[in-house]
């Protein structure tokens, strides 16, 4: 966690300060137009803050010490301001910025141009190349933020050209059309910034910027463009070159690389108690065996394997790998039974057969698919594998003796697992409801997504807001990054009332779980983000936990690709109890252990559901 300063002419290094510093996604560290100061990035309480380093006396200065982030400094050409890009109304992390625009700090206080004085200057006779002196003035800076006003959108990555009569600023913006495209802002004195757009394609990803004595050049997309002030505009620069690839070079690389973004990464310095270069060496051993990208998956992933830990892979794909042919299996929105294979039991709830009048009914029995006549020697699903994609099926059925010919709309068999699952929810709902007389609320999580956040929203303000208790089942539930928004939903309690004349009293705020009766209810199989939810619930005392313990799978993540487009995940953020405990190293117990065995499985009992049930209808009671 070191920034360094390295001479180019005799290789010597020399640190500037130790702080604490990611392995990736930190901003560039700038020199400042005098060559003094070196402007940087570093993280406190996993937020980005400004600082800058005086070469001269060594001191190191906090532009900005806020709890939110502040990232990509760069220097204006005049060495008056700083500017930067940030959302000052919420943390970035774990999210990313949401609301990012670009600001400047003055870094001194001057006035603006006026008039009068660049008259006289007219007369004065300018010295040529006059290098601008950077000075810096701390009192009160943080009340000198000034934004970037942008009619409307979102801007990031602040570029300023160098430019003596005018400011001149390359950022991305969404504000047209809500694409994210490359912009050009020009600020003349005594007039308006004027906005441009450089660039008529959206933008995949960041852009970045070489200036020298040729002009200015812009890498984006994988293109590489001329940048032409005066048209205000992006030339494309053909480039036509033919190059050779070895592949037994790029997996070697590949190796070295991914073997050293863990190195540098893992959110364990002590890697799980192993030694990390040996594990390095030893692997190393096997690439001159490689023979094809397979070897290369199953060497990474064994060798990522030996720090025993979560949210790990290498992942990678090359166009030797592609297949000529593809197959695609699809699924009708039934269920089978299991003693006739093609006879349907019943139609999956919210199906694309679940129609007021059916096309498919309980009891018809299938006996060809696209015309060819099926056998119960054949497994069902080769009669529903296609090798292009459909959108219907047709299909000929037996009812009540009567061969029928009918078209069927299909579905995938993920969307067929989904139906599934949310049949199993709606069940646990109603029958929450029946065993508690009403009284209790089923809300049931599949993973921390965003999406399952708003489903958990809705749930949370329409049926569960008028009961009287809550059950949060978080089984089975995969994970995400939302822990932190149910937590705070959950832990709204009522703090005053109010009402229109002669009206009834509502509670503030408008939603209060927490002056309910909570329990939640997890498994083995509850893990990641839920973990971090179950773990949470307890220690703000929203309720007991009950299940068995979970799954011990909860390291935050991020990821990097490699020359070839490979993936390889980076498990940096380890998360802890206040107490201290690694979650990923104990995972989280229940207050109540209750667990589900196989027969309850085949018999459809839920003994986890009926013990929260149980004590949340108990703790309901001595409320009252």
């Amino acid at each position: 966690d070191e920034v360094k300063l390295i001479d180019l002419k005799t290789l010597r290094t020399s640190t500037i300060t130790k702080a604490e510093l990611w392995g990736f996604g930190s901003s560039t560290p700038r020199f400042s137009p005098d060559d003094r100061y070196i402007a940087y990035t570093t993280y406190s309480n996993f937020e980005s803050d400004i600082m800058v380093f005086d070469l001269e006396t060594k001191l190191t200065y906090t532009i900005t010490n806020t709890g939110v982030s502040e990232i990509n400094p760069y220097w204006s050409a005049n060495g008056k301001y700083i500017y930067f890009t940030s959302d000052r109304f919420t943390p970035s992390y774990p999210k990313g910025i949401k609301n990012s625009t670009i600001y400047r700090i003055p870094l001194h206080r001057f006035t603006e141009n006026l008039k009068g004085k660049e008259f006289d200057n007219l007369f004065v006779k300018s010295e040529k190349d006059t290098v601008p002196i950077v000075t810096l003035d701390m009192q009160d800076l943080i009340d000198r933020w000034e934004p970037i006003r942008v009619p409307g959108g979102q801007q990031y990555l602040p570029y300023l050209v160098n430019s003596k009569t005018e400011t001149l600023m390359l950022f991305t913006s969404t504000h047209d059309k809500g694409e994210l495209a490359l912009w050009q802002m020009e600020s003349k004195p005594f007039e308006k910034p004027k906005f441009s757009r450089l660039s008529n394609f959206e933008l995949r990803s960041e852009f970045q910027v070489s200036e020298n004595s040729k002009g200015l050049f812009v890498l984006a997309n994988g293109n590489i463009y001329r940048y032409d002030k005066k048209k205000k505009s992006l030339e494309a620069i053909e480039i036509n070159h033919s190059f050779s690839r070895t592949l037994s070079d790029e997996f070697s690389q590949m190796f070295y690389e991914t073997w050293a973004t863990l190195d540098e990464n893992f959110y364990d310095e002590n890697f799980h108690g192993i030694n990390w270069e040996e594990k390095r060496d030893y692997y190393a051993g096997f690439l001159v065996d490689i023979r094809h990208r397979d070897n290369l998956r199953e060497l990474l992933n064994d060798m990522l394997g030996e720090l025993n830990a979560s949210h790990m892979g290498f992942r990678s794909k090359g166009d030797e790998e592609k297949s000529f042919y593809n197959v695609f299996t699809a699924s009708l929105g039934v269920a089978f039974y299991n003693e006739n294979p093609y006879k349907i039991e019943r139609i999956l709830r919210n199906s694309n057969l679940d129609l007021t009048n059916p096309i498919l009914k309980a009891g018809d029995i299938i006996t060809a698919v696209n015309g060819v006549a099926v056998s119960p020697l054949v497994n069902r699903e080769f009669y529903f594998s296609h090798p292009i994609r459909l959108n219907e099926f047709s299909l000929t059925i037996k009812r009540e003796g009567v061969e029928i010919k009918v078209n069927v709309p299909i579905h995938t068999t993920e969307e067929i697992s989904g139906l599934l699952y949310d049949e199993w929810i709606t069940r646990n709902k109603e029958y929450v409801n029946k065993k508690s007389n009403g009284q209790a609320a089923y809300v049931h999580m599949k993973d921390m997504s965003t999406k399952s956040y708003e489903q958990f929203v809705i749930d949370m303000t329409t049926y569960a807001n008028n009961a009287d208790a809550l059950v949060l089942d978080l089984r089975y539930n995969r994970g995400g990054n939302v822990h932190d928004d149910v937590l705070s939903f959950l832990s709204q309690k009522p703090y005053l009332n109010w009402k229109y004349r002669e009206g009834m009293l509502s509670p503030q705020p408008n939603f209060a779980p927490s002056a309910k009766p909570m329990i939640l209810v997890m498994n083995e199989h509850s893990l990641s983000d839920a973990e971090m939810t179950a773990a949470g619930f307890r220690e703000l005392g929203l309720g007991k936990l009950l299940g068995t313990e979970t799954y011990r799978w909860i390291i935050f993540t991020s990821g990097k690709l490699l020359v070839d487009g490979s993936f390889v995940r980076i498990p940096a953020w380890g998360c802890y109890t206040l107490s201290g405990d690694n979650l990923e190293l104990t995972g989280v117990s229940p207050d109540i252990y209750v667990n589900t065995s196989f027969r309850d499985r085949v018999k459809e009992n839920d003994p986890q559901l009926d013990r929260a049930i149980e004590e949340v209808m108990k703790d309901l009671m001595n409320r009252k």
